[in-house]
């Protein structure tokens, strides 16, 4: 299981990864019930590994991420499927909502797609190659969706994006940052940008944030010496993270 999820309301549990195939012949999404652990249902063949899972903000919508045959969204009311874009070219690691029901999608075809997502089904309204790296990873919208932050695996660049056009808006200040990836990218509660991954410094493998709506300021959060792959927002400003140690950690909204 590489991905997993939580409808807003805390009632169900999204998981998927590699699981299934073994049996069945294709992949599935496994939905559990938060409070009793129940299997509730399987959401089933899926042609290829499922690398990220996620859920629209007022839970009406599950998107997945697939090695391959690119992207899959379900209505949640029933786990109808009603959305699909096949025209992917490699890998998906990356597929995050705004507050709008718009879905943005990164693959390693070098792609950067952005959706609007409705119970009719998927309508794409934008496509653009990714300016910073050829492989990107992980992607994240601003609080207000002004936003789009992009990590890749190929190279230490962040991108941000326009939320909803894709232009480029700028690149963060990474002074010092000359080895590994800022692939994990979020953003805080209060818009500040957040950026980790298997960037190693001295002090470790620190995450980088920075002010909202200015990329130049910034301080490096300590997390440990292990490799940050999953970077996690919470309301009261705060962060959790993930790494591959396997460990995972909560850093107040004082970076302590």
């Amino acid at each position: 299981l590489y991905s997993v999820a939580m409808s807003p309301d805390g009632r169900y549990v999204f998981c998927g990864g590699w699981s299934g195939y073994g049996w069945d012949k294709a992949h599935s999404v496994y939905v559990f019930e938060r409070e009793s652990g129940r299997l509730v249902r399987r959401l089933t063949g899926l042609p290829s590994v499922i690398n990220h899972l996620t859920v629209s903000h007022d839970g009406a919508y599950l998107a997945a991420a697939l090695g391959e045959d690119g992207v899959r969204v379900w209505r949640l009311s029933d786990l109808a499927l009603i959305g699909q874009d096949k025209d992917y070219k490699g890998e998906s690691y990356g597929a995050a909502f705004d507050g709008k029901n718009h879905l943005a999608t990164a693959c390693y075809d070098g792609q950067i797609r952005l959706y609007r997502v409705a119970d009719t089904g998927l309508t794409l309204l934008a496509k653009v190659q990714a300016q910073g790296g050829t492989r990107p990873f992980s992607l994240a919208f601003s609080p207000d969706g002004s936003q789009l932050a992009v990590g890749f695996t190929d190279t230490a660049a962040v991108a941000v994006l326009d939320g909803e056009t894709l232009g480029l808006l700028g690149a963060p200040n990474l002074a010092g940052v000359d080895n590994g990836n800022l692939a994990s990218v979020a953003f805080a509660a209060d818009g500040s940008l957040l950026a980790g991954g298997r960037w190693v410094t001295d002090r470790g493998c620190p995450i980088r944030s920075f002010k909202p709506s200015d990329f130049v300021q910034y301080r490096d959060l300590d997390t440990g010496k292990s490799a940050v792959v999953t970077l996690c927002p919470l309301p009261d400003g705060g962060l959790a993270y993930g790494t591959v140690a396997p460990r995972w950690g909560v850093l107040r909204p004082d970076g302590s």
